[in-house]
């Protein structure tokens, strides 16, 4: 999305009619008037249009300032405990309900946590988990990163006819281990090209003798095949659910770290698709076409944690956006080139406006950065906001504070 294409728009059609959205119906005026400071500030273009949605609401954005991520996820567990009203115990000892809420109370599907990196959202539910806060967490697990678990997903396609290549290659090894890579890759070659399937070259080799491909290599590949078959048959009358986890009892997964969460966590899901749970083509397009947003339940009673991008659409009366540090929010990876700065300021303004009441903006004094702990800065984003619709939360240290412009008083 590039602002300029609209500008050539209006050059190359200057009898076209520009219409300014200025109403609207979610956000309090506060968080429209913050939201809108930060987008401004990027733009070399000082006319702008300002957004009304008549909803007064809090008068301020509230701002936490943590010494780390750990405790930045505190945090934010103490805040989401006062805006309840207090969950637990300890909730005494966590000062005062915010005071900008006249004492009203929320429910934990109220509240979203954003994150712009997926591993800042993994410390979050630990730690609200950890406070007895319930939450889902909305981003989808790279199940493909491990090996393990791509091993059990390979190893169900082939077995439901849905096989490729790649999961051929990913799993032959473990079902039938006299298999080399170079027996694999013969059969693999030999069937791209001759331009065909898994199952046409698999039956093939099982039938006839394949050019190019030595006689003992093709004989591992018709005892993996003949394996493959008998397999088949023995889990034939079994659920999606039942197939994987006898895989999960066949495969050696004993030297992949962390398979068997992942299992637990990727069944939980599939299970949680309801109807589609007796049809194992809808199980696998569940699996490679899974997405953060699929993964919300908006009647859950939990606390929503998700990426800026994946909040899109979506809105809750309470907003903490998190992470709101420089290299981080514009993000910034080392070795990369920048990303599009103003492409970073649409996306932070969609996470600011996703809120409809509350907005709390969290950041870091040192956060662990690729296993350093590194010291951070606010976000320049921060410092665009005018002190008068910034609010520092009594969690934050004061002698901290960001200093953004001014509202000058002319009275």
């Amino acid at each position: 999305a590039e602002v300029g294409f609209f500008h050539s728009f209006l050059n190359d059609f200057p009898q076209a009619e520009t219409i300014r959205l200025s109403a609207n119906y979610r956000s309090s005026q506060a968080i429209l008037d913050a939201s809108t400071q930060m987008m401004m500030a990027g733009s070399d273009k000082q006319e702008s249009v300002r957004i009304y949605s008549g909803i007064k609401g809090v008068p301020t954005v509230g701002i936490i300032e943590a010494g780390s991520e750990k405790s930045e996820a505190v945090a934010v567990g103490k805040s989401i405990e006062q805006l309840l009203g207090g969950i637990g115990f300890t909730s005494m000892d966590f000062g005062q309900v915010d005071a900008r809420t006249d004492d009203k109370a929320f429910g934990f599907a109220d509240v979203a946590v954003l994150f712009r990196s997926a591993g800042v959202g993994v410390v979050l539910a630990e730690m609200l988990t950890t406070a007895g806060i319930p939450n889902q967490l909305t981003t989808v697990k790279k199940h493909s990163l491990d090996t393990g678990l791509q091993a059990v997903l390979s190893a169900f396609r082939l077995l439901e006819g849905l096989g490729s290549y790649l999961d051929f290659e990913a799993v032959a090894p473990y079902l039938y281990d006299r298999l080399t890579p170079r027996d694999i890759n013969q059969l693999v070659q030999w069937g791209i090209d001759h331009d065909c399937s898994l199952p046409q070259v698999l039956d093939r080799a099982c039938r006839l003798p394949l050019s190019g491909m030595e006689k003992s290599s093709q004989r591992k590949i018709f005892e993996l095949t003949r394996k493959l078959e008998t397999f088949q048959r023995k889990l034939a009358k079994q659920t999606p659910e039942e197939k994987l986890e006898s895989l999960v009892r066949k495969l050696p997964l004993s030297d992949f770290d962390d398979w068997e969460a992942s299992f637990r966590e990727l069944v939980a899901y599939l299970q949680s698709t309801g109807g589609s749970a007796s049809n194992p083509l809808d199980w696998v397009s569940h699996i490679s076409l899974q997405t953060d947003t699929d993964r919300y339940n908006h009647r859950a009673e939990k606390v929503t944690l998700l990426t800026m991008h994946a909040a899109k659409g979506l809105e809750f009366p309470v907003v903490f956006v998190t992470g709101c540090e420089d290299d981080l929010i514009p993000l910034r990876l080392p070795g990369r080139d920048e990303n599009n700065s103003d492409e970073e300021r649409r996306l932070f303004y969609v996470a600011m406006t996703r809120a409809k009441e509350l907005l709390y903006l969290t950041y870091c004094r040192k956060r662990t950065i690729f296993g350093q702990s590194k010291t951070r800065l606010p976000s320049p984003y921060l410092i665009d906001i005018e002190n008068r619709l910034k609010y520092y939360d009594n969690l934050s240290s004061k002698r901290h504070r960001i200093k953004g412009p001014e509202q000058l008083d002319l009275f």
